[in-house]
């Protein structure tokens, strides 16, 4: 039996081979023989490769039927290419190296016209289709018919046996033979569905899918270049917001090129969209009509005098030899098409690794490369968390200063059916348009990509922090709190100026058992952490930080007018991050934390 582990719950199953899976949402278990794939690592994820269904060497696994139309298509190319481009650029292995995730300027190569569409624009606008449709080849078509003797005016080859055989076509017999009354003429009529026209037919058939696919890739790309470019003035985001993402956008694109790039894009599409009209204005023409609709051309067209010597059949002949050569770029066998996808897989889980190394970064962490997939992150308060690649998944975690935890960050390149949140694991996936506590949309198109990630990570970090702010740990031997620093409250620490206080030298003259030590430093650093920025990591001035009783406090940012307090509202605490925010999007600058207070151990 084939052992899989689903990627969004994390749960290892035996597979049903009777019932299909969603593509993308499974990965081996063990080292397995995928037929003519060869042999996959555990790990590997289990995408469609074109044909439905992938054979292995005790089971099939056939894969749910997913159609996506021709926008959603030319935006999820897009995402890929991009993908691709900032995987070659970037070096998650480097803190200086960390590239913008938002849509790399690289993208401008898709934007140069192919050596088919260069020739689509000669071959129209000199006219060579337009003459084929008006005035296309034709050849003779001659038919038998039994027509009245006034209409005959070619008789057919046997019109006397066929007299001789049927005398209701007699008008009369005399002694000398027969007057007709009707004669198995031939008729002549031009016959326009020729193989050539034929040829015609199905190009029009498909420059019109070719087309329409183009102007879709272009599209999607001219939606993304303005959103970017309307995002200074955008009055739906607040100040803080629209900055940060300003500034990643800037990351991508030199001054004044991502302009350059739209004003391209534009030219492209009206370039396309005329020459729509002309293929739509193809269709309508007599010459199209008269070729039936399933009356096929293979790829490899016939050797005729009239595709090699008429002037304009000529061009047609090359602008069908130009598509299959598109295509056949394009085309590539199920190796290649597994091969690739798996390819984009790791570029997918390096996009995610970026955006929460990215995210750290915004938010005043430092980032450091440990070992193999592992990274420390190390907050202006000292505390540590860890983030590693395990398994395809990203795992962020904090094991130092007594507190402990962990969030998997889950990248989903194809989003499966019916998908939902799972506690403990956020599902990034690519294009997503549903709205789910738990599951987002992380997409180089989408400008907001690395905000969202910023917004959990945070909310992960503040809650994890937050909670237990305040509180005093319990069972503390008497030898420690009897030299309890004085500015706080004995067994408590608070957001105090800790000025030349030294917490590590101080706890080790306890010789205090490893729960105790682990429990004091959680308190001590739960402080810490309250004094500096949530959304930038600045350290809040004496004057901008009033700590009240209890667990209350306030502060305020100088560097990115950030506000975050921790108030009883009656019930509970709550922490809560920009609170007098009332319009715009806010991004990080808004969050409300409920807090509930969490024992020592």
């Amino acid at each position: 039996m084939l052992r899989l582990r689903d990627c969004v719950t994390g749960v290892i199953v035996e597979h049903n081979s009777i019932i299909p899976v969603s593509s993308g949402r499974f990965a081996l278990v063990d080292e397995t023989s995928l037929a003519l794939h060869g042999k996959w690592p555990a790990g590997t994820i289990l995408l469609d490769d074109g044909r439905g269904f992938l054979d292995t060497a005790t089971t099939t696994v056939k894969f749910v039927s997913t159609k996506l139309d021709s926008r959603q298509l030319a935006k999820r190319e897009l995402a890929l290419i991009a993908l691709e481009n900032i995987r070659a650029h970037g070096d998650i292995y480097r803190a200086e190296n960390l590239v913008s995730p938002v849509i790399p300027a690289e993208i401008a190569k898709s934007l140069e016209p192919s050596e088919l569409q260069m020739a689509l624009t000669r071959v129209l606008s000199l006219g060579h289709l337009q003459i084929v449709a008006k005035s296309p080849r034709i050849t003779m078509r001659y038919d038998e018919e039994l027509l009245p003797v006034s209409r005959v005016k070619r008789t057919a080859s046997n019109y006397q046996r066929h007299l001789a055989a049927h005398s209701e076509c007699w008008q009369q017999r005399t002694f000398t033979g027969i007057v007709p009354n009707k004669l198995k003429a031939k008729i002549s009529e031009d016959e326009v569905h020729i193989y050539e026209n034929r040829v015609f037919a199905r190009l029009v058939d498909h420059l019109e899918r070719y087309i329409r696919n183009l102007i879709a890739r272009f599209s999607e790309l001219d939606e993304a270049l303005r959103q970017g470019l309307e995002l200074d003035g955008s009055a739906s985001l607040h100040r803080s917001l629209r900055n940060s993402v300003c500034e990643t956008w800037g990351e991508s694109f030199k001054q004044g090129e991502a302009e350059k790039i739209k004003q391209l894009s534009e030219t492209q599409l009206n370039s396309l969209e005329e020459q729509l009209t002309k293929i739509l204005q193809l269709k309508q023409t007599e010459t199209y009509r008269c070729i039936p609709r399933d009356a096929a051309v293979p790829l490899v067209l016939k050797n005729t005098n009239i595709l090699h010597n008429d002037q304009h059949y000529t061009e047609v002949r090359q602008l069908w030899e130009l598509w299959v050569k598109e295509i056949a770029s394009r085309s590539k066998d199920y190796v290649q098409i597994f091969q690739q996808r798996q390819f984009q897989v790791e570029c997918y889980q390096h996009f995610i690794g970026l955006l929460l190394l990215r995210a750290h970064t915004k938010m005043g962490w430092k980032i450091s490369f440990r070992s193999d997939n592992n990274w420390v992150l190390t907050h202006p308060s000292g505390i540590e968390g860890e983030l590693s690649l395990c398994g395809g998944d990203w795992h962020l975690s904090s094991q130092n200063s007594g507190f402990v935890g962990e969030i998997v960050f889950v990248p989903l390149i194809e989003s499966p059916v019916e998908l939902r949140s799972v506690p403990g694991r956020i599902l990034c996936c690519l294009n997503w348009k549903g709205d789910s506590e738990g599951i987002i949309n992380c997409s180089p198109d989408n400008l907001f990509s690395e905000e969202s990630v910023i917004v959990l990570v945070q909310r992960w970090w503040m809650t994890l922090f937050a909670s237990v702010y305040g509180e005093a740990p319990s069972n503390l031997p008497n030898a420690i709190l009897a030299k309890w620093p004085q500015l706080h409250t004995r067994g408590v620490f608070y957001a105090l100026d800790n000025e030349g206080f030294n917490i590590n030298r101080w706890i080790d003259s306890f010789h205090l058992a490893p729960k105790n030590k682990a429990a004091v430093l959680k308190s001590y650093f739960s402080a810490e952490v309250m004094k500096f920025c949530p959304c930038c990591g600045c350290k809040a001035t004496k004057s901008n930080l009033i700590v009240r009783n209890e667990k209350g406090l306030k502060a305020n940012c100088e560097l990115c007018s950030a506000a975050w307090q921790i108030r009883y509202n009656g019930s509970e605490w709550i922490y809560e991050i920009g609170s007098e925010i009332k319009g715009g999007q806010p991004g990080r600058w808004r969050q409300t934390i409920h807090l509930l207070s969490q024992s020592f151990v």
